[in-house]
């Protein structure tokens, strides 16, 4: 092949598929690079090849090859949304491998489609953590009720890798209750910092003083947090001033126990 010529859809199929589900773990995998630079290439290509072929993929007897099927097609811009959905929701109905099942369930989320609300919401419980956590990435607040109440069931999760993106989705959603605020409270006590981060900015955004203590109590802190973002986010919603107000935190938390003196007392 020339050096400026461009691959063939036969040559990025083959090159995609050169990785596998154990190397995709593996930090710093060249192999894995190479893979999903193949991938985002198919993304880009206008080729009804590329979507026969990852239907194909999608229908192959091995899991690694469904899984492959799968993301490319989720974001493949020349086949339109229905027929990706269409073919990647028909895959999920009957995927029974959990590795596969999340790649199917990643993909989809591109789409932004609200018929597989149910679907999604019916594997919130899935054994698997990684399954979970794909679920709680992809549902949206805003599809109603259901969503909302399958999204409190993630936020209480053994995992805090699936609890961290069930709070992340209310932090950025406008979608507001009772019940929402209930369950990001409860977050506020969770062990692990990042969660706790979430759910006061997921409060303060909804001008809910639950948050207020423990966010002037960590903007004390400030010197043994790593990531301190959420905070200065929450902060600046409960002041009342932009994201472009560069007050220092100690700054920030004296302007709070000035507003609010009697819920910090």
């Amino acid at each position: 092949m020339l050096e400026n010529e461009k691959p063939s859809v036969e040559e990025l199929i083959r090159r995609c598929l050169d990785s596998s589900f154990e190397s995709e773990d593996e930090v710093g995998n060249t192999q894995s690079w190479a893979s999903w630079e193949a991938i985002c290439t198919l993304h880009e290509y206008p080729s009804d090849k590329v979507f026969k072929s990852a239907k194909c993929l999608l229908l192959s007897h091995d899991p690694w090859h469904r899984a492959r099927g799968a993301h490319i097609l989720g974001q493949f811009k020349f086949a339109s949304t229905p027929l990706r959905f269409d073919a990647l929701s028909a895959a999920l109905e009957v995927e029974n491998d959990e590795r596969t099942l999340t790649s199917l369930i990643y993909s989809i989320s591109h789409l932004h489609d609200q018929r597989i609300h149910g679907k999604f919401v019916s594997l919130i419980v899935h054994p698997n953590r990684e399954v979970r956590r794909a679920v709680a990435m992809s549902i949206d607040p805003k599809w109603g009720d259901a969503a909302v109440t399958a999204l409190c069931t993630l936020i209480s999760d053994d995992w805090g890798g699936v609890r961290d993106w069930a709070t992340f989705k209310f932090r950025i959603s406008d979608v507001d209750s009772t019940e929402i605020r209930q369950f990001l409270r409860a977050r506020l006590r969770d062990p692990e910092f990042q969660i706790r981060a979430e759910a006061i900015c997921a409060l303060a955004h909804r001008r809910d003083l639950a948050c207020l203590k423990q966010l002037v109590d960590d903007l004390r802190n400030m010197d043994i947090l790593e990531d301190y973002s959420c905070h200065i986010e929450a902060a600046h919603e409960l002041i009342g001033c932009g994201p472009d107000d560069e007050r220092p935190p100690e700054d920030l938390c004296a302007e709070l126990l000035r507003l609010y003196p009697q819920y910090l007392t």
